[in-house]
């Protein structure tokens, strides 16, 4: 399911939401941000980018059901700190787990974009607890060795494994501890699935439920952890047929 969250709100119901945001380093990011221990939690999703395609495509993809009556808050930050928010999506009904909602299309930055950062991020209020989940990338500029050090949760690698029939995808980089928020495009990966540590996650393939084992793919591989989100390109290379288990084989 796919759902169109694009229009920017009227000026009326505009309100700066910059200031709930934690620093991804956790540290004190922009003027107004959160500190760690004053942070907003990881919401229940997390902000794709779509790296297979330049067009800049953002998502946020929930990562669990989200109930009736939820808040949903998407906004941009541009690299001068404006802030331009879309408008608010209230829930009618529940939204199932590995819902697809768009963001904003900026499908070209020219020279009179400001250098610098730029942030999609959505806080996700469910029975007035507000959660946020966040990504940016550069703009007519380029991440230093500093920059890129404080980029956490921040995927350098991914390896592919087989053994006892299970298939194992293993995300080495820099990350929080704690099981993550994880989608495979738009399937969520369910903490059963995964080990993290600090410097990797590995997560059980066989064991996802929804997932094609039958053919070579570039898959977006989405991680979200202390409210902010990183994606990589993962290439799966199926092995022979018959040699590894599926969802439906570990039931």
């Amino acid at each position: 399911q796919v759902v169109d969250l694009k229009s920017v709100a009227e000026p009326a119901a505009r309100a700066a939401r910059q200031g709930l945001l934690a620093a991804r380093d956790g540290g004190a990011k922009k003027a107004g941000w959160r500190r760690a221990a004053e942070a907003l939690p990881q919401a229940p999703g997390v902000i794709q980018l779509n790296l297979l395609d330049r067009s800049n495509i953002v998502w946020f993809v929930n990562t669990e059901r989200l109930p009736a009556n939820t808040l949903l808050e998407a906004f941009l930050l541009l690299p001068d700190d404006r802030e331009l928010p879309l408008e608010p999506w209230r829930l009618s009904e529940a939204l199932p787990a590995g819902t697809t909602l768009e963001l904003p299309q900026i499908r070209v930055f020219g020279d009179f974009w400001p250098e610098g950062l730029v942030t999609f991020a959505m806080i996700v209020t469910v029975d007035r607890r507000e959660t946020q989940a966040a990504a940016d990338f550069p703009v007519n500029a380029k991440r230093g060795y500093e920059a890129v050090m404080n980029m956490v949760p921040r995927i350098d690698s991914a390896l592919q494994s087989l053994s006892d029939r299970n298939i194992y995808m293993t995300l080495r980089g820099s990350f929080r501890g704690e099981t993550p928020r994880l989608v495979i495009e738009d399937v969520v990966v369910p903490p059963s699935a995964m080990r993290s540590s600090e410097r990797e996650i590995v997560v059980n393939l066989s064991a996802v439920r929804g997932l094609d084992l039958s053919g070579l793919q570039d898959s977006l591989v989405t991680i979200g952890q202390g409210g902010w989100s990183d994606t990589f390109i993962f290439r799966y290379v199926p092995p022979a047929a018959g040699g590894f288990n599926t969802a439906a084989d570990l039931q």
